[in-house]
């Protein structure tokens, strides 16, 4: 894993930022946040060893973030956390993709892990081994960010990416692809509320970290008011 900022992991994988999971330490508490694909749970196992797991928190419940999330919660008998929004999606009582059959057949077969029970139903002020739940929603209903004040560090999950997903090159920053978000009108409101918060560093679902907010702003000047 490779060290962010104080008590923040990012978790190394052999594609690198393709899916993104981190590993967050505060308030006495070991966190996985997002859990990539099924396939990456040796990475992620290996990569744990030797640090506590007190809980799992997704930052919405899509195939390429709750992958490895049951095997995670049953090794450590570690509770899963996401929006109450997001919820019945994660315990597989609603599909995983709701938007669109053809995303929901790949993200099903080829990322999808086993559900898992949701043991605390997140909502925004919610706090998280030192971090504020945020609910920012439009790629899902229950999209959350996780946000540090005092250093401003945001886990933002898929508000915005930085990365292309289809090549899984670097490129500016994005919003993510209308086809995989519920509501894109709604995502670019929490772009916008994302940068009202002014972050210094931003942890993206997809793509490496970005620590100038002056890219985000200007990204987020282009949507019309």
């Amino acid at each position: 894993m490779k060290l962010l900022a104080p008590g923040v992991w990012h978790f190394s994988f052999l594609w690198p930022y393709a899916f993104n999971a981190y590993y967050l330490e505060g308030d006495g508490e070991g966190v996985v946040v997002d859990t990539a694909t099924r396939w990456d749970w040796w990475h992620i196992k290996n990569q744990l060893r030797g640090r506590r797991v007190t809980s799992v928190v997704l930052t919405h419940a899509h195939p390429d973030h709750q992958g490895c999330a049951a095997k995670i919660c049953r090794r450590y008998h570690a509770p899963l956390t996401c929006h109450h929004a997001d919820a019945d999606s994660a315990e597989g009582q609603a599909p995983l993709v709701r938007q669109n059959p053809l995303w929901e057949i790949i993200g099903n077969v080829f990322w999808a892990g086993p559900r898992s029970p949701v043991a605390r139903r997140l909502s925004e002020g919610d706090r998280v081994a030192g971090f504020t739940v945020y609910h920012l929603p439009g790629h899902t209903p229950g999209h959350i960010i996780l946000f540090r004040a005092s250093d401003r560090v945001a886990l933002v999950g898929d508000v915005i990416n930085s990365n292309d997903y289809i090549t899984g090159f670097i490129t500016l920053i994005r919003e993510p692809p209308r086809l995989f978000s519920v509501n894109p009108a709604q995502n670019r409101d929490s772009i916008r509320r994302l940068c009202a918060l002014r972050p210094a560093l931003v942890c993206t679902g997809h793509g490496p970290p970005v620590r100038d907010l002056r890219r985000l702003e200007r990204f987020a000047a282009r949507f019309p008011a």
